[in-house]
């Protein structure tokens, strides 16, 4: 009997060992339950895997059966910060290698979302969400710049009670420095709908220049709150044209600007990708092309990848200008969804509503956001749908 309990011991001994030596599957960065109402309800997560802003990812978060949910990826060298935005609320995490940050959601009876922080660097989590909140500007639209920028300094005392709760002292100097350039950021970014609200200039306002001059845009905390590029924006002395208007002579001074005042290398690198944007983007694509074409390939000369993508552009301009005929190409035609729930060409919601003209080019589509609908007396008579938006319409079995 004696004998047969020290092998009984030594067998579950034996069986603790081997299962303590066994590999382990690594915990997942970030986890948690989701609880929403609406089972169509967005979710999703948005990193950027190189800390390149031009390089970000949309992943979709997935609820199992149990209202679990589980995020994973590469990291870098270092930590990463994620947004987390549930249908059109923004949150955040601190994601850590060997950590798991947990964030649990939930639906209120108003229908708003709410989230739980724990697991790993619960602390850091909470400040990285509330300093999200204090640039979703998303979430403003709609609201004159008297109310925004009350919403905003609301959420930045917010994200600064939360980063100065941090425990870990680097980490709290890191996240209230952070927050602080967000607020510029964001009070720069409401100055400029103020202007076009107003039918001025942002350097109309004095708040304007003391808001710039706090910023170094050589540091990576300006870089991170997106105001290295307001800055490197502001600097230059040729007016910014209108659109469709001539942008070499702009978008040269913005490269000699960057060579002779921008260290930072995640700068000047972003820069290498928005010069050439701005021209082609916004500008009338044949005025001065050969003298900013040739500028540009001496700038970008570090980033040839980005030479690449937009000597297309180039070249598509030249030969559109030497009036060479188009070349005899196959067509892809496809049937799209998603109507406009107006006539094209001929829907005035949104110049209305947010004075972004859909008939020039600059809707702001919010009858893609989810509405509810309320009747004349103040029922809710549907939650939080897609009501200004006809559904697809599949078309393939038409197709000849």
């Amino acid at each position: 009997m004696k004998r047969n309990l020290i092998f009984a011991c030594l067998s579950c001994l034996c069986a603790a060992l081997l299962s303590s030596c066994a590999p382990k599957a690594e915990d997942p960065l970030l986890c948690g339950t989701a609880q929403f109402a609406n089972p169509e309800t967005d979710f999703a997560v948005n990193y950027l895997p190189v800390g390149d802003i031009y390089q970000a990812k949309v992943i979709e978060l997935k609820v199992d059966s149990t209202g679990h949910y589980e995020f994973d990826m590469d990291l870098p060298d270092g930590p990463v910060d994620v947004d987390i935005y549930v249908d059109a609320q923004l949150f955040g995490a601190h994601l850590e290698k060997g950590k798991t940050a947990r964030l649990d959601f939930r639906q209120n009876a108003d229908g708003e979302v709410e989230c739980i922080f724990g697991g790993d660097n619960a602390d850091v989590s909470q400040a990285v969400s509330d300093g999200a909140q204090t640039t979703d500007l998303f979430s403003m639209q709609g609201m004159d710049y008297a109310e925004a920028k009350a919403t905003t300094d609301q959420r930045h005392q917010k994200a600064m009670a939360s980063a100065q709760a941090i425990k870990d002292k680097d980490l709290r100097d890191y996240y209230t420095r952070l927050e602080e350039a967000r607020y510029t950021g964001i009070c720069l970014r409401l100055l400029g709908d103020r202007a076009a609200e107003e039918h001025c200039k942002e350097t109309d306002f004095p708040e304007y220049a003391q808001l710039i001059s706090t910023i170094d845009p050589n540091s990576d905390i300006d870089y991170m709150a997106m105001n290295s590029i307001l800055w490197i924006m502001s600097q230059p002395k040729t007016p910014q044209p209108g659109f469709k208007g001539d942008y070499s002579a702009f978008c040269i001074e913005l490269m000699d600007l960057t060579d002779s005042l921008i260290t930072n290398k995640k700068l000047r690198k972003q820069m290498a990708y928005a010069v050439p944007q701005q021209f082609y983007g916004y500008g009338d694509h044949e005025t001065g092309k050969e003298a900013f074409w040739a500028r540009y390939q001496e700038f970008a000369k570090d980033y040839p990848e980005y030479i690449e993508a937009f000597k297309g552009e180039y070249e598509k301009v030249v030969r559109n200008m030497d009036g060479q005929p188009v070349p005899d190409i196959q067509l892809e035609v496809f049937v799209h969804g998603a109507l406009c729930v107006s006539y094209s060409g001929l829907c005035y919601a949104s110049q209305h509503c947010f004075g972004r003209s859909a008939n020039r080019g600059e809707c702001a589509q919010f009858c893609r956001m989810k509405f509810s609908l309320i009747d004349a007396d103040g029922r809710e008579v549907v939650n939080d749908r897609y009501l200004l938006s006809l559904k697809d319409m599949y078309q393939s079995d038409h197709l000849q």
